[in-house]
């Protein structure tokens, strides 16, 4: 396969509480080195990641990087794009998230 054909836009929202995580700067850097683009976005307040959400039809793959809250929005973000404009979703669970992950019958 043509590692061109492999390139994803990318859009990363990410709770600003957990920004210093050393494990997802590896990821997203190793991600920047395979050739695909990053946009990183980091929420501040409540209400940033759904509208973060809102603004990802240009990618090919939206990750949710936080807690729960963080999650709720992102999905809530993407109900608000038509069907067809909706990126797949990632999710990285980087705190306490056992609750969510209960409730969805994952692993924590």
């Amino acid at each position: 396969m043509d590692s061109q054909a492999r390139r994803r836009k990318i859009q990363l929202i990410l709770n600003g509480k957990v920004a210093d995580n050393r494990a997802l700067r590896d990821a997203i850097a190793q991600q920047l080195a395979d050739g695909n683009s990053i946009k990183v976005r980091v929420t501040r307040q409540q209400g940033d990641a759904k509208r973060f959400a809102t603004e990802a039809s240009k990618a090919d793959l939206l990750i949710a990087a936080g807690g729960d809250g963080t999650l709720n929005e992102v999905v809530h973000g993407l109900m608000a794009l038509s069907e067809g404009a909706r990126p797949a979703l990632g999710i990285v669970l980087l705190w306490d998230s056992e609750c969510m992950c209960y409730r969805v019958r994952i692993s924590p």
